[in-house]
């Protein structure tokens, strides 16, 4: 899961890398999809567990564990964008 999950996430930067080079090319270069949308690039950060914290498995759940993932991913998140408890 973790693999498809990292797949997605490099496959997601890749193609906004991309949206992004077309645009700043300028003259109006937009990408678009099949039907005619225009796609639009994102300012995106990924936020990444330390190697050292073990969330356990991905077919094991349960409310501490979830709750301990979420704090973690909170902590990891307020950590990367400086932002304060409110």
């Amino acid at each position: 899961m973790s693999e498809v999950f990292n797949n997605d996430v490099n496959h997601f930067l890749q193609l906004n890398d991309v949206v992004k080079q077309a645009n700043s090319w300028g003259g109006g270069n937009t990408l678009r999809t099949e039907s005619n949308k225009i796609i639009k690039a994102f300012d995106a950060t990924v936020i990444q567990p330390s190697l050292n914290m073990d969330l356990g498995n991905s077919l094991v759940a349960n409310k501490k564990l979830i709750e301990v993932s979420m704090k973690y991913g909170q902590q990891m998140a307020e950590s990367v964008f400086n932002l304060k408890k409110i």
